[in-house]
């Protein structure tokens, strides 16, 4: 909660009713319905806004940096009391967010911080993100009214560090709203949905791969590869290969990837040789159980490292190698209590940096928002957290997908598309611009989609050596 952060302070609160919504009765009552079949309770602790409120009384009046205002409609009029930054709303908070964007297909939903004007047909836009659409309208809105809080937790740091506001010229609007007679079409779309789910699952248990990954290798650069003329490497059968992570030693060429394993419903580390785009697997470095995934491996002071992801033992941890390429211990764990995925390390002017996926939703998602720390190398004994962390957030963009890549002097780090309602949709190059400990920007220079390449609905992870660029992409 963003009582529980350190960077600012929550110094009063109002509660109001909420106004009535004439004019879309039925789709509002049917949302509320639908929430309580599709919608997970929050497992948020609301402990420390509990205690604040219960001691309010005792808090000095102070004039406010910021108001934010998170009645619902479109009739609020809290008064900005002099706030230094004024009153800020979330579009998220409408009567209706979110609805629109899954009952008419959207790819993505938009979530907007906009700070109120005097003039109501003019905002000021202040932020915005894209989340991927869920298939569920009720559980699209609920999914982007707990997303939309870490926006607002990332602007309020930046008036922290910064003293100033941002401002984003150009936001896209949400869909329409909609209207009782949407509800027939989207309830059959609804139906569709849940009946592939459902079948998906039945092909699973028969011994069937739905949509499976599988690894790709083609010439040229990250920036310069043609994903369309790659070369497939085979998938074990009832198995598939995915976040590959080069290597090299001694003059051979190795990979370390995802095993995912059909049958149990998890992953295990493994390696292979590769030699002319022929892999022959060596063995497995981290079994199953648990789930591991994204090797992410490195060479630093003769040493080699490797930080899996360990999501679900809610902790970051670092393995050194021992005995090349199948034996490794742990020699750090960082971040206990936390769900991270996908963490890649890269040193930048002879400073180490940590980027990871957190997760601090009801919902289980890691694609939308980026964490970064200053490290004191792979050995990770001592973060310091970015001043704006979550640094990036979207479905779009936040999702780290493999190792960065220094290009001619330019740093670029490889992101998922995870918007469309497909798990790696996509893949984006995001050239670094800017990196301290109180400033981040990155722009996206490429952009691959899965859908354009034959025989494929996603592609999510990439890895360069030399002449060779190894991916992973989802097939239909």
């Amino acid at each position: 909660m963003l009582i529980e952060d350190s960077r600012f302070d929550l110094v009063s609160a109002t509660f109001g009713e909420h106004e009535a919504f004439a004019g879309f009765g039925l789709v509002h009552r049917y949302s509320k319905l639908e929430a309580k079949i599709f919608v997970p309770r929050a497992k948020v602790s609301t402990q420390a806004f509990d205690n604040f409120i219960s001691t309010i009384h005792t808090v000095t009046p102070v004039t406010p940096d910021v108001l934010v205002d998170l009645t619902t409609g479109s009739n609020s009029h809290v008064s900005d009391q002099n706030a230094k930054h004024g009153v800020w709303t979330l579009s998220s908070f409408d009567a209706l967010a979110g609805l629109g964007e899954a009952m008419f297909g959207h790819p993505w939903t938009i979530a907007r911080i906009e700070k109120r004007t005097k003039d109501p047909s003019k905002r000021h836009v202040i932020a915005s993100a894209r989340y991927d659409t869920k298939f569920a309208a009720a559980r699209n809105r609920a999914f982007l009214r707990e997303k939309s809080i870490w926006l607002l937790e990332r602007e309020l740091a930046r008036i922290s560090v910064t003293g100033q506001i941002a401002h984003q010229d150009e936001a896209e609007a949400s869909a329409n709203e909609p209207q009782a007679h949407n509800l027939p079409r989207y309830l059959l779309k609804l139906t569709y949905k849940l009946t592939e789910r459902v079948v998906d699952v039945i092909k699973k248990k028969l011994g069937g791969t739905p949509k499976p990954f599988g690894l790709s290798i083609a010439q040229g650069t990250p920036l310069s590869f043609d994903p369309a003329k790659a070369t497939e490497i085979a998938n074990p059968k009832g198995h598939y290969l995915a976040d590959p992570f080069f290597a090299q030693r001694d003059n051979e060429t190795y990979l370390f990837f995802e095993d995912y394993d059909y049958a149990t419903d998890l992953g295990k580390l493994s390696v292979g040789r590769l030699d002319n785009g022929d892999l022959t697997i060596i063995g497995d470095t981290h079994a199953a159980p648990p789930h591991h995934s994204y090797p992410f491996v490195v060479n630093h002071d003769g040493h080699t490292y490797m930080v899996p992801e360990t999501a679900s033992k809610s902790a970051l941890e670092v393995w050194r190698s021992t005995n090349w390429p199948l034996g490794w211990e742990r020699v750090g764990i960082q971040l206990e209590g936390i769900s991270c995925a996908d963490t890649s390390l890269v040193k930048r002017d002879e400073t180490w940096w940590l980027f990871t996926n957190i997760c601090r939703d009801s919902f289980g998602d890691f694609c939308s928002e980026l964490h970064v720390f200053q490290v004191s190398g792979p050995d990770l004994k001592t973060m310091v957290p970015h001043a704006l962390n979550p640094i990036v957030l979207g479905s779009d963009v936040a999702r780290n997908a493999g190792r960065f890549f220094d290009i001619n002097g330019d740093l670029y780090r490889p992101s998922q598309d995870n918007t469309h309602g497909t798990y790696g949709y996509g893949l984006n190059l995001m050239k670094v611009e800017d990196l301290t400990l109180t400033s981040y920007k990155e722009t996206r220079v490429r952009h691959i989609k899965g859908p354009d390449i034959p025989g494929a609905v996603g592609c999510h992870h990439i890895d360069w050596l030399d002449d060779n660029v190894i991916f992973d992409i989802r097939k239909a």
